[in-house]
């Protein structure tokens, strides 16, 4: 097991270890900046053929009588444009063809299912 030794104390601590267990002190941590990946665009604008990507968590939902929030199932993740038509986009991937919804919000008092757009970036090759 590899191991840190604490500046204050010389405790040895497991790399992972955030505070010495000995005396408290914190050690050191890196923190990584998330990079978003792609640039925003206007969803009408796209050919077939450009790549974009659909952020995880965005889309519709159903939303139960109690008001929890439940995700539709959309496809997330980078995908390859088919084909647009006036409430969203047509894509497709190695496991085949998706449809990301991009209309103005709506929601189905018989279904429970509100429809949100997704977010999406524009991948540059």
């Amino acid at each position: 097991m590899s191991y840190k030794t604490c500046n204050k104390c010389d405790e040895q601590c497991g790399v992972r270890t955030k505070i010495c267990s000995n005396c408290g002190q914190r050690f050191a941590t890196q923190i990584l900046k998330k990079v978003k990946q792609g640039t925003s665009v206007d969803w009408t604008l796209l050919v077939r053929g450009d790549k974009i990507k659909v952020i995880k968590g965005t889309g519709p939902y159903y939303q139960s009588k109690g008001g929890k929030k439940s995700p539709m199932g959309c496809p997330h993740g980078v995908f390859t444009v088919f084909g647009l038509n006036t409430e969203g986009i047509i894509v497709c991937d190695k496991h085949g063809f998706g449809y990301v919804y991009m209309g103005e919000e709506k929601y189905c008092e018989d279904t429970g299912i509100q429809r949100v757009s997704h977010k999406i970036r524009k991948i540059d090759e």
